[in-house]
């Protein structure tokens, strides 16, 4: 079976919301009304055909799908209450060891409490 990206996409918000809707519960994270920071940490499996000096993933899936949809799934579980109320955002993906999970780490920084998500495929 062939996934078509939107099934990828939906997949990958609905990983982030479970992650994020069971930290935000633990820490008793409130979405704020003011600014938010948000740093994402993609971390990706490389493909086995890929050459070993190649070290970062520079091709598909695209680092602003990646952050859209991870924001898009950010504003469903409730930690923030608009995407406009990021005002800085720092975005990265990298290939993960093989021994290491793929998946993402989120940070999100308010001005008086900030929570850590790692999510991990």
């Amino acid at each position: 079976m062939i996934e078509s990206a939107g099934d990828k996409v939906k997949s990958w918000r609905e990983d982030v919301i479970n992650a994020v809707t069971d930290e935000i519960q633990t820490a008793g994270w409130i979405a704020p009304d003011g600014p938010v920071e948000l740093r994402l940490t993609f971390w990706l499996r490389k493909p086995p055909s890929l050459p070993k000096r190649r070290r970062t993933p520079y091709t598909k899936p695209d680092l602003d799908k990646l952050v859209r949809s991870t924001m898009d799934a950010l504003k469903i579980a409730g930690a923030i209450t608009d995407d406009a109320r990021v005002i800085k955002l720092e975005a990265s993906k990298f290939y993960a060891e093989p021994d290491r999970p793929t998946g993402a780490n989120i940070d999100l920084v308010d001005w008086d409490v900030s929570i850590s998500v790692q999510d991990e495929r």
